[in-house]
């Protein structure tokens, strides 16, 4: 794997997401610091839980969580599952408030999310084919390689199948327009 990809995505996901220092509600109301790294997310079934490597990411970055941060983490995970909740607005708001003392700069927030990018490449890769994701240009694979870091999902929907279709649609209408199209549906340009 490219370190040189992984650089890029790490800096598209800082302009996407707006790197922050400290923990705070995203457009989804989603507990996100750094470069979009969400620690609860939805599982199967639609069910929200803490994601399973959080404790591990964290500790990549220097941080090693206390039980107050697991806690919070809990907490997060009960007020998305039960939104109606009359309790669950305040439960959210006190796990943020117990998430404050955590903070990363920019070489903590890189280490973060360094696992997760990888795993999106390391995806991207198997399900497109090594050969077809290397076959393509840095801006396809960058835009992918987004996609993929913000949902496997995204790069599982896409395939082999699609990814033919796409080299189709590159050649007709050429690879800078397609990748363009992609990455701005994307929001990565």
């Amino acid at each position: 794997m490219s370190e040189q990809l992984r650089y890029k995505v790490f800096e598209k996901l800082k302009q996407h997401e707006h790197h922050k220092d400290n923990f705070y509600a995203d457009k989804h109301n989603n507990a996100t610091i750094g470069a979009g790294y969400t620690p609860v997310v939805k599982g199967q079934g639609g069910v929200w839980k803490v994601r399973p490597e959080a404790e591990a990411d964290f500790k990549a970055a220097g941080i090693t969580l206390s039980k107050q941060h697991k806690h919070a983490f809990e907490e997060l995970v009960y007020a998305k599952n039960n939104p109606s909740a009359k309790d669950a607005a305040a439960r959210q708001d006190a796990a943020m408030k117990n998430l404050g003392d955590i903070s990363l700069n920019e070489d903590k927030a890189k280490a973060l999310s360094g696992r997760l990018i990888d795993e999106g490449i390391k995806h991207t890769e198997k399900t497109l084919g090594k050969d077809r994701f290397d076959g393509l240009d840095e801006k396809r694979k960058l835009a992918i390689s987004g996609a993929a870091y913000q949902s496997l999902a995204n790069v599982t929907r896409i395939g082999p199948k699609t990814t033919d279709a796409f080299n189709s649609l590159a050649h007709n209408a050429g690879p800078m327009a397609l990748s363009e199209g992609i990455g701005s549906f994307l929001g990565w340009l």
